[in-house]
């Protein structure tokens, strides 16, 4: 009997040293998977609403050169949306300009007009001028389709308020010696 017991308490031993290793184990398991999904959580860029992209698509029509387009801040209002964004002319010259987007809610008419859409674009201002209307009610006609195929929403990322925390690239002025 003394060596069934032993052999019972060696097994109720190496069980609970299992125990402790898959325990052990999945606390680190754990751990890291919490980690990785926090990092990934954290370097998610922002991205705005439908409105955002909407105004970003009527701005995208509305520029010559929209390769060259680069967006720099975005303030959303609710009912409108503002796009500072930079444009090279056509003499070469960049351009920083608002375009602002006023949205309202549809109404039967507008969805006998529009199609489906739960808002539409009442009026669009470029450097506070407002946009011929005609423009707008062409471009509300496609809302329909840029809501069910959304366009790139990631913001851009903001800019520092210290002149220090600026990053200029310094090389780009400087003559080269030799």
């Amino acid at each position: 009997m003394n060596t069934k017991t032993k052999t019972i308490e060696s097994v109720t031993k190496e069980r609970e040293l299992k125990k402790k290793k898959t325990r052990k184990r999945s606390i680190i398991g754990g751990s890291f998977t919490a980690f990785v999904l926090l990092v990934y959580y954290l370097l998610i860029p922002y991205e705005g609403g439908i409105t955002y992209g909407v105004c970003k698509v009527f701005l995208e029509s509305q520029v010559r050169y929209p390769h060259l387009l680069r967006i720099s801040t975005v303030d959303d209002f609710g009912n409108s949306v503002r796009i500072w964004y930079t444009q090279v002319d056509s003499f070469g010259e960049y351009r920083l300009e608002p375009i602002q987007c006023f949205y309202r809610h549809t109404t039967e008419e507008d969805m006998v007009k529009y199609g489906p859409t739960s808002f539409v674009v009442d009026k669009v201002t470029v450097n506070r001028r407002e946009i011929d209307q005609d423009i707008v009610e062409r471009f509300n006609t496609s809302i329909v389709s840029i809501v069910a195929n959304p366009p790139d929403l990631t913001l851009p990322s903001p800019i520092p308020d210290s002149l220090k925390d600026m990053q200029i690239d310094l090389s780009k002025y400087r003559r080269p010696i030799i």
